[in-house]
This record gives C-alpha cells, structure tokens and sequence, in this order.
C-alpha cells in the first residue's frame, strides 16, 4: 500500500512539474533547421533538396537527399551532396539512377565566385549517380 502511495505521488508531482514548465515554455518558438524546397519523385523514391538555417549568424545551405520508403513510417535516406551560401538547387532526372544539377543559386555573386576559383566537384551541369 506504501509503494502504490508514493507511486502516485511521484506521477502527481510529474504532471505538475510538466504542467508548470508547459506555462512557462509555451511561448518558445521552435525554428525548423532543415526547410523542403523542392521533391523530385521517381517510382517509390524520391531526390528532395532542403535548405538548411543555422540561425542568424550562418549562411543558408543546402542538403540533397536521396529518400526511399523502407517500412510504414520510415525512410532510408543519403545524402548525395551539400553546399554551403547556396538559397537553391535546380535539378533534374537524366536517367532513372542519375540527376543533373541545372543550376545552382548562391547567396550572393561573390560566394559563387570565391567557390568556383576552388575547383568543386559539385557544379551546374554535373551529373551524380543516384546509387
């Protein structure tokens, strides 16, 4: 009877513990740090780009995924490229295993021309296997 009264009094002083913090953090805004800006779908996978924000002190980037259902709920995912001071990434399918980057929008001229005096990998017209 002793370990049911204490049981109980510990879930009651956790719901009000949750209740009086849940008061006091409800005006937190909780900022999304990876933003879908464009899906590319082929069969049952699919090519997304999402723009990344590290918040007020960093630069937009980009992530580009590959994603596939695995189970109910779940997705297998890689990712096939990022770039950083880059807004967007245009791309398209040229083959069902390949993509290619039609263009890609930094953040400002000087980003692009300071990345491309760096010999990338990643430029507009490359093609990248998707498996």
């Amino acid at each position: 009877m002793i370990k049911i009264k204490y049981f109980l009094i510990c879930i009651l002083g956790v719901l009000i513990l949750g209740a009086i913090l849940g008061v006091r953090f409800k005006n937190i805004q909780i900022v999304n740090v990876y933003e879908k800006i464009r899906t590319l779908s082929q069969d049952s996978s699919e090519i997304v780009v999402y723009r990344n924000n590290g918040g007020a002190t960093t630069d937009f980037g980009i992530v580009v995924r590959y994603e596939k259902p695995f189970l109910p709920g779940m997705l297998i995912k890689r990712d096939l490229f990022s770039l950083y001071h880059v807004e967007d990434v245009i791309l398209n399918f040229d083959s069902p295993d390949t993509i290619n980057i039609d263009s890609i929008i930094f953040t400002s001229p000087q980003y692009r021309s300071d990345y491309m005096k760096n010999d990338p990998e990643i430029i507009e017209g490359k093609k990248i296997k998707i498996y």
